[in-house]
């Protein structure tokens, strides 16, 4: 099995990033970034243009158009925010073109079921849109008898708000390990942790007590669990127990050290490979 994964589109954060002028209004992370600070957000003239996410979308499809690959999954922040028509339209235009003839799983970031993108404001309504606009926000693919799950991040985040969406998730995890004897593959917007399994919940992660939950349901399968999530818009790889968590740079602004890029994967005879592409190497 071939796949490639993808991870935060998010059309509208260059134009975002382009109006803030008051140094103070960026997190401190962000400015010692080397891919970040190379595009000298503070001297820019500020834009309402998408054209930069569009065109690092575009490159993507384009350079994986002629692979052969059992599915494209985007790990979430598709757009900036949810409530822009624009943003919705052109992410929608952009991987229509594309899904004619290519599988494409997707889920949800925090900025896709949040409106504006801040979780506090995270609610049913929000949920509902992102389902009428892109389809089922968790759920479970089989390809090539291996069992693929897709999960809603934010919903681990905010998992006390809502309770019957956070426990279907978790029963989909033990239904998927239940009498399954291969490797089991998941992906997510958030990863479970950015440094440490007992890490306090912080910008990048799910809170410690989901987090632990799950880990609980997935270190009782006796095979490998890899895990791919984005959301740090830089690369990631850590390990804990029978769990990998594989977090991949943005395909559209990085945010760290990594430039914008995707991974390819191959599992094939029960070993998992997967290599970082450079976006428009």
């Amino acid at each position: 099995m071939k796949f490639i994964v993808a991870a935060d589109t998010q059309l509208g954060l260059y134009s975002h990033f382009s109006n803030i002028k008051n140094k103070s209004e960026i997190r401190s992370d962000r400015l010692e970034s080397k891919e970040f600070v190379k595009l000298d957000f503070l001297n820019l003239k500020p834009t309402s243009s998408l054209d930069f996410e569009i065109s690092n979308f575009y490159t993507l499809l384009n350079e994986i158009n002629d692979e052969n690959f059992s599915f494209l999954t985007i790990l979430g922040d598709l757009i900036n925010d949810a409530d822009d028509q624009n943003q919705l339209n052109a992410f929608q235009a952009t991987i229509n073109n594309f899904s004619k003839n290519k599988k494409i799983y997707l889920v949800p970031g925090n900025h896709d079921v949040c409106i504006p993108a801040k979780e506090d404001k995270m609610s049913d309504y929000a949920l509902n849109l992102y389902r009428e606009r892109f389809g089922p926000d968790y759920y479970k693919v089989e390809h090539d008898n291996l069992k693929l799950i897709f999960l809603n991040s934010s919903i681990f985040r905010n998992h006390k708000n809502f309770l019957k969406d956070y426990n279907n998730q978790l029963n989909l995890l033990k239904d998927a390990v239940h009498d399954y004897d291969e490797d089991l593959f998941i992906f997510m917007h958030h990863p479970l942790y950015a440094e440490d399994v007992n890490e306090d919940k912080n910008t990048w992660n799910i809170d410690k007590e989901t987090r632990l939950e799950i880990i609980d349901i997935l270190s009782n399968h006796n095979k490998s669990v890899n895990i791919f999530s984005g959301h740090m818009h830089q690369n990631k790889i850590n390990n804990y127990k029978n769990i990998k968590n594989i977090v991949v740079s943005s395909i559209g602004v990085p945010l760290g050290n990594d430039p914008s890029g995707y991974y390819k994967v191959n599992y094939e005879n029960k070993n998992l490979n997967y290599t970082f592409e450079l976006l428009g190497d």
